[in-house]
């Protein structure tokens, strides 16, 4: 985007200039617009002179010299750019990717600098200097007009450079705050809807970074939530009191989930690593390591015996865990594929999971997995952008998923045909969960809002709103009464309801 900016601009430059120079411009310009500063200094370096200028040390030297300071510009708006990110970001995850950005970004524009500059050195010619008229000014008489000209071009392409600058800004903050690992929704003002059958019964605050899961425990009597800050927290749910944090991850936990006797507790993290905890004294179990990447999610199979993870980045693969020794029973291969979310059917025979080719950047779909022989049995197509959450009915018959294009889409999990379409949030849809019962599924989105729909006709119930930024995760309790939600405005929120 920048470079893209940059050559368009040094292209028109180039045109102003080379026509009030009276030279053979429109090569130049063709040749800026595709190569950009890299022709543009050449260009600079071999130009007319006009009177009253001077260029001195050769050809050689003053490319190596524009060179450097076209790349030097280029890197400072790169740099501009992703300090704005910083600033629209405090979390981690955002402090570790733009920290690496500015260090790679000095990398590549050192290397070129120091050699520029000793080459320079080495074919420096301070006895060839030029001075203008040159060229087809050579037999022109110096003139106001000349001088206008001549500053006219600079004036109007570095204005217009400026505000290239400050689109450039405003459109990565306005693509981050919508993008998945830093998402920012900020109301002016937190606005608390609570309609009469649904009560705010209390916010849960600790975690110092945005909650990215949360997961009730089987018996319904605590909470667990993860957080970018590298810990997990478990609530006693009907107190709203922290009982304990777990610490042993150093990178952020993306994923949490009980066992189905609640005496476990698995957890997922962007350095690629599952660690299983007691519950009960909060003690670390094991770590299970598989290939680099992502772990973006983590469930357990309804009987408890195996744990699945979805992963991204470099490992883009379901892995299948045996929980009682922590060994690897099987890779279902995804590959070119990004997947961030797995879910178990009840009969446990099932593991859906949602993906998008990174290859091409298109055809995402659901897939599902026969977890014994490892077969896969269908492919649900037909979505517009990439699925972010799926989730298994009670009953088994119905998927869920949330994705990019904001909607929630029901589907047939016999057949795979889509059954209906919920539509309602204004931004990316980030997790579903069905009620106990499977009347109702919760949806919550990057806009802050969760929503309630009815499965059976697929019509909004309820929108609740209080999360001063965007909604990570919701769960509900396993008697249906209580709806959790985690935010990264580093909050839990606990609803009371009656389905």
């Amino acid at each position: 985007m920048e470079y893209l900016a940059l050559s368009l601009t040094c292209a028109i430059w180039v045109l102003f200039d080379g026509l009030s120079r009276r030279a053979k411009v429109l090569p130049w310009v063709l040749g800026v617009a595709m190569a950009g500063p890299i022709l543009m200094a050449v260009y600079l370096a071999k130009r007319p002179l006009r009177r009253g200028e001077i260029r001195e040390g050769g050809v050689a030297w003053n490319i190596l010299k524009n060179l450097v300071i076209f790349w030097t510009l280029l890197m400072l708006v790169v740099a501009i750019s992703a300090a704005a990110e910083l600033g629209e970001h405090s979390n981690s995850l955002a402090f570790m990717a733009t920290t690496l950005s500015l260090g790679m970004i000095a990398g590549i524009w050192f290397f070129p600098f120091i050699g520029a500059v000793g080459i320079a050195f080495l074919v420096k010619k301070s006895s060839i200097i030029e001075e203008g008229p040159t060229g087809r000014l050579a037999g022109q008489t110096d003139s106001t007009s000349i001088l206008i000209s001549g500053w006219v071009p600079w004036a109007a392409i570095g204005a217009a450079w400026l505000v290239l600058i400050a689109g450039t800004v405003a459109l990565r903050s306005y693509k981050i705050r919508r993008a998945e690992v830093f998402p920012q929704t900020q109301p002016s003002q937190p606005q608390t809807t609570t309609p009469p059958d649904v009560t705010l019964v209390s916010t849960l605050a600790g975690h110092t970074d945005g909650v990215e899961s949360v997961a009730f425990s089987p018996d319904g009597r605590s909470l667990a939530s993860c957080s970018g800050d590298n810990t997990i927290k478990l609530w006693e749910v009907a107190t709203g009191r922290e009982l304990r944090t777990l610490v042993g991850h150093t990178w952020p936990i993306s994923s949490v989930a009980f066992s189905p006797d609640g005496r476990t507790l698995a957890s997922g993290t962007y350095d690629g690593t599952i660690k299983l905890w007691e519950v009960a004294s909060g003690h670390e179990v094991r770590t299970l390591t598989g290939k680099a990447g992502y772990v973006k999610s983590v469930a357990f199979s309804p009987d408890g015996r195996t744990l699945a993870s979805a992963s991204c980045a470099e490992d883009k693969n379901i892995r299948l865990w045996e929980v009682a020794t922590g060994r690897e029973l099987r890779t279902l291969p995804g590959p070119t594929k990004q997947i961030f979310s797995v879910a178990f059917s009840p009969d446990v025979r099932t593991v859906a999971w949602g993906t998008l080719d990174m290859g091409t950047l298109d055809n995402p779909t659901i897939t599902l997995w026969e977890v014994d022989t490892g077969r896969e049995l269908r492919t649900l197509a037909g979505l517009a952008n990439f699925v972010k959450h799926v989730a298994f009915s009670p009953d088994g018959r119905t998927l869920a998923s949330g994705g990019y294009d904001t909607t929630i889409k029901l589907w047939d999990v016999t057949t795979g045909h889509e059954l209906r379409t919920l539509a309602g949030h204004t931004n990316w849809v980030t997790s579903v969960a069905f009620s106990p019962g499977g009347r109702t599924l919760a949806s919550g989105a990057f806009d802050g809002t969760i929503m309630l729909w009815d499965v059976a006709t697929g019509r909004e119930l309820r929108t609740l709103t209080g999360h001063a930024e965007g909604v990570y995760s919701v769960a509900f309790s396993p008697d249906g009464r209580t709806l959790a939600s985690g935010s990264s405005d580093k909050t839990i929120k606990l609803w009371r309801w009656q389905e």
